[in-house]
């Protein structure tokens, strides 16, 4: 396979899409290649983008003891719809106004592991609702 300019390309060596490049990874805003600072939420835009697994374990158990206080969380696995409902729109809420310095993707992370505790009914997770 040839690129424009008549150079091969091996399978999976093509150019990098440039929308990517210049994205920020944690706030999604388009970005100058030379910005070494996102604009918006300041976030460092060199080197390879870690989550940072130790902050989304500590809010999930935070976030988890609140909606312990606000809920059975046992018996909302089982809950009719409007009870669900108005959990899951409680959680959202909950990752939302969450004042740490989780980026979007973690909260989206974050997010996911207390539907995934409170609504699903799998062992390892049990012991969070107790």
């Amino acid at each position: 396979m040839s690129d424009i300019d008549g150079e091969n390309l091996e399978s999976g060596d093509a150019p990098a899409s440039t929308a990517e490049a210049n994205r920020c990874p944690h706030c999604g805003i388009e970005v100058a290649e030379t910005v070494e600072t996102c604009p918006v939420c300041h976030s460092e835009l060199l080197g390879t983008f870690k989550i940072n697994r130790d902050l989304i374990e500590e809010a999930v158990e935070n976030h988890i003891a609140l909606l312990g206080e606000e809920f059975d969380l046992k018996s909302l696995r089982l809950a009719d719809d409007t009870a669900q409902l108005i959990a899951r729109s409680r959680i959202r809420e909950i990752v939302r106004l969450d004042p740490s310095v989780l980026t979007i993707f973690e909260r989206g992370i974050v997010l996911q592991h207390l539907l995934n505790i409170v609504f699903n009914s799998r062992e390892r997770d049990d012991e969070h609702c107790q």
